[in-house]
C-alpha cells in the first residue's frame, strides 16, 4: 500500500508540475493576445478584436503534388468516375 502512496504522490508533483508550465504558457498566450490588441486599436482597427475568430493549425493532407499525381495515375490505370478515384484515395489514405 505504501508503494501504491508512494507512486500517486510522485504521479501528482508532476501533474502539478505540467499544469503549472501550461498555466505559465497561457497567461504568455494571453499577454501576447492583449499586445496585439492594442496594436490593433493603434493602427486604427475599429471593430472588437476579441471578435477575430480563433483559427488551428492547418493539417496538410497531401504532399506538394501528391493529390495531383494519385489521380493521374488513377486515370492511367483505368478509366473512372470522381466516386471512384476518390475511394481510392481515401483506401490509399485512411
Amino acid at each position: 500500500m505504501e508503494h501504491t502512496i508512494f507512486g500517486l504522490i510522485k504521479k501528482r508533483g508532476e501533474i502539478a508540475g505540467q499544469h503549472k508550465v501550461a498555466l505559465k504558457a497561457a497567461d504568455d498566450l494571453k499577454a501576447d493576445l492583449d499586445a496585439i490588441d492594442r496594436a490593433l486599436v493603434l493602427c486604427g482597427y475599429e471593430d472588437d478584436p476579441k471578435g477575430i475568430a480563433p483559427r488551428g493549425k492547418y493539417k496538410q493532407l497531401f504532399g506538394r503534388n501528391e493529390l495531383k499525381l494519385t489521380v493521374i495515375n488513377a486515370l492511367r490505370s483505368a478509366p473512372a468516375d470522381d466516386e471512384t478515384i476518390a475511394a481510392q484515395i481515401i483506401a490509399a489514405k485512411g
